[in-house]
């Protein structure tokens, strides 16, 4: 029997609440997805997962800075969805607040 789908609600007030919030939005075994909410030009310092990701922005305006071969810059918007590979270090500004989507893949187990 397949699973059942699950939707999700991504509203989010981004003029209160506390500067940095984050949410579990869904787990299973091979994915993880979680809503991370930056509010008054809060930092999300630099860092980098350990399996590939997807940066999906769902409210407001950021900054999202990515170290690859050269620093590279993109700015984050209601719809725009960035793709990295595992072990890439990048960091979200938000200017002045922004709520994004978080997909994390892991692999299959043997």
């Amino acid at each position: 029997m397949a699973p059942s789908p699950t939707a999700l609600d991504m509203t989010v007030d981004l003029t209160s609440g506390p500067a940095r919030e984050v949410k579990k939005r869904f787990a299973d075994p091979r994915r993880k997805l979680v809503q991370i909410t930056l509010r008054e030009g809060e930092v999300l310092a630099k860092h980098h997962a350990i399996h590939p990701i997807t940066i999906h922005c769902v409210a407001g305006r950021g900054v999202l800075r990515i170290d690859d071969t050269e620093v590279s810059t993109v700015s984050m918007a209601p719809g725009v969805v960035v793709c990295l590979d595992e072990r890439v270090r990048h960091e979200l500004e938000a200017t002045p607040a922004v709520s994004v989507l978080i997909s994390f893949f892991r692999p299959e187990s043997s």
